[in-house]
């Protein structure tokens, strides 16, 4: 279905809110800002919570110099963190490239190098897949990617790295 074929049937669907991911969630955090939105382990976060990571993690990425219409990996293992660094990327209209946790270092390497990347987001969890410092600094040397700038969100203080 088009998106004036959708607007017919709902006019609000016109509205640039309605044109991306965050335009929806933003709409949804506002109606609802203490529903429960995620609920990881034993933690659950609202639409509000949700909303105010997703905007930190937003402005970060603006002061990082990333801006619309950008590449932005996300390499990490299933947890909340993942969900706020995807909205806040869409957010600035920038574009989310989602990577495989279970990526080899060759993988890696292929997706830095032909995604366009600017940026790749990552944590210092070392999951039941890799430790995902040690598997970006493998790719890198196999890859020359000079616009990639690499980012730990939490506790890796590598060189290289820039903590947001």
């Amino acid at each position: 279905m088009s998106r004036n074929q959708l607007s017919d049937l709902s006019p609000e669907l016109s509205d640039p809110l309605w044109s991306s991911l965050a335009g929806y969630f933003c709409h949804a955090a506002n109606q609802y800002p203490n529903n429960d939105v995620l609920i990881f382990d034993d933690h659950r976060h609202s639409y509000q919570s949700l909303d105010a990571a997703s905007t930190a993690i937003a402005k970060a990425l603006a002061a990082a110099g990333v801006k619309k219409g950008d590449h932005v990996g996300v390499l990490m293992a299933n947890c909340p963190l993942y969900f706020e660094c995807l909205l806040g990327i869409t957010k600035l209209g920038a574009l989310a490239v989602l990577v495989n946790a279970r990526y080899k270092p060759v993988e890696l390497a292929y997706i830095i190098e032909n995604a366009d990347l600017t940026l790749l987001i990552t944590h210092d969890l070392i999951s039941e897949y890799a430790n995902f410092g040690d598997l970006i600094d493998e790719a890198l040397t196999l890859r020359q990617t000079p616009l990639l700038r690499q980012c730990v969100l939490k506790g890796d203080s590598r060189q290289g790295f820039v903590d947001l």
